[in-house]
């Protein structure tokens, strides 16, 4: 996976596309959601689709909220955070076709559920990458961002 602000300017292109897709289901609760995948499915990601993922969950939570504050009328701010994500290194998006097996969703705590209202917990998918840019590794991403294999 590459980095930099020219991905970040691919993003920010697609960025009324990506918050429709993000924001359709921001307020979902986790509570008793029945999840798109079960762990050891095999998806598959597409280098075209933008996909952003972070080995942390920090990283896709606070993208999570630089997608919000773009909605809620701060696109200044959005960005900066998006680029200081960027910069850190604390997200990446995918440049290449790759497969992955999902692992689990996340379990949210209610001091995480407090902190991030706007998350939609329901679709946060870890996955392990099976090959492209970085096989092995071991990621967080929304789960409406890759297809059965």
């Amino acid at each position: 996976m590459r980095i930099g602000r020219g991905d970040f300017c691919t993003w920010s292109r697609a960025a009324p596309v990506l918050l429709v897709v993000i924001l359709g289901t921001v307020s979902a609760s986790s509570d008793n959601v029945k999840h798109r995948w079960k762990p050891n499915d095999k998806v598959f990601i597409s280098g075209k689709q933008l996909a952003v993922v972070a080995k942390e969950i920090s990283g896709i939570l606070e993208f999570y909220r630089a997608v919000l504050l773009d909605a809620n009328g701060d696109p200044q701010a959005g960005r900066k955070l998006l680029v200081q994500l960027f910069d850190e290194n604390r997200i990446k998006s995918v440049q290449k076709d790759a497969h992955a097996r999902v692992l689990d969703y996340a379990t949210p705590t209610e001091v995480l559920k407090t902190q991030y209202p706007h998350i939609p917990w329901g679709r946060l998918v870890r996955i392990r990458m099976l090959d492209g840019e970085t096989p092995g590794l071991e990621v967080w991403i929304d789960d409406s961002e890759f297809d059965r294999e």
